[in-house]
């Protein structure tokens, strides 16, 4: 409930002054101004300012979630990783470059999102602007890896650049983008998107290439807000065939599992990873556990207890 930011990171430092290279770990900021706002104006030979934000959340801001503006040149790069950016009143993620070539050999502004879910900001979910009048910025880079980006009100990924020259790069890996109030957006004249795989674009932007579906992703209870995936969800088990095993989800969940029960593990796409077996809340001595499981209709299981580790592989 700050009336402002809830964090403010900033760098303004000259070439002989340090620059923040700050992690932020397992906080959520909660009905604030704006959530976390990253601001550089250092110039270039100061370096670049690193922010990490994981595990945590931004939500309910009046404003935007994240807001980052790099304006020295400097270079700045912001990585969310298993983070939920949601009901905020502006843009869930706003990434704002200007002027940037004023000073040579200046650095790109880097943003990562990994894991993380983007859903029911009044704005976009995630935009990047470039408001300078060079026609060639040092470089805008965007990368969202396996994540969900749902039911915003204005464009769910918005890549439009008026001017620039072409130096924009946005990957799309292994991500939902869905129900928004248009899913993908960008120049036809001065293109962002670079690669886009093994993701879901519900307006079929991408469709049938690297991958890519176009589908009703079917989530768990989307009007309650659950977007985990639903047992025969099209995005189980269509994911990046590369991703590295043991890679956590938004819940903690480590990809891959087989979550369609055809004994192949492969990652699923969006931040949540389909289980057909769950464990629903804490166990206590004296108290019950709460399993769910998932399958086909009138399928069979057996479910094995142990004091110990399986004798064997299942």
């Amino acid at each position: 409930q700050m009336s402002t930011a809830g964090v403010t990171v900033q760098s303004s430092g000259s070439s002989f002054s340090g620059v923040p290279h700050m992690t932020l770990s397992r906080i959520a900021i909660d009905h604030c101004g704006s959530g976390l706002v990253v601001t550089s104006n250092a110039i270039q030979a100061a370096g670049p300012a690193e922010v990490t934000f994981e595990d945590g959340a931004l939500v309910d801001a009046v404003g935007h979630g994240l807001a980052l503006t790099d304006s020295g040149g400097s270079g700045t790069m912001v990585v969310l990783r298993r983070v939920r950016v949601a009901g905020n009143g502006g843009d869930g993620v706003r990434l704002h470059q200007d002027e940037p070539a004023l000073y040579p050999g200046a650095a790109p502004m880097w943003t990562i999102v990994e894991d993380s879910l983007v859903a029911r900001n009044a704005g976009a979910g995630v935009r990047t602007e470039y408001s300078g009048t060079f026609l060639r910025p040092t470089a805008i880079d965007t990368t969202l890896q396996r994540c969900t980006v749902v039911d915003n009100a204005g464009v769910g990924v918005d890549q439009f650049f008026a001017t620039g020259g072409g130096a924009f790069q946005t990957m799309l890996g292994g991500t939902i983008v869905f129900g928004n109030g248009d899913d993908v957006r960008e120049n036809p004249t001065l293109p962002a998107f670079q690669f886009v795989s093994y993701g879901d674009v519900g307006d079929g932007d991408f469709a049938g290439s690297n991958g890519n579906l176009a589908v009703d992703p079917l989530f768990r209870d989307r009007v309650a807000g659950d977007y985990r995936l639903a047992w025969g969800s099209p995005c189980v088990e269509t994911g990046d065939p590369a991703t590295m095993g043991g890679t956590a989800d938004l819940l903690g969940v480590k990809r891959s599992v087989d979550g369609d029960l055809d004994a192949q593990e492969r990652a699923d796409i969006g931040a949540f990873e389909f289980a057909p077996l769950e464990l629903g809340g804490p166990v206590r001595v004296g108290g019950s556990a709460d399993l769910a499981l998932w399958g086909p209709s009138g399928g069979r299981a057996i479910l094995y207890f142990s004091r110990g580790e399986p004798m064997a592989t299942p």
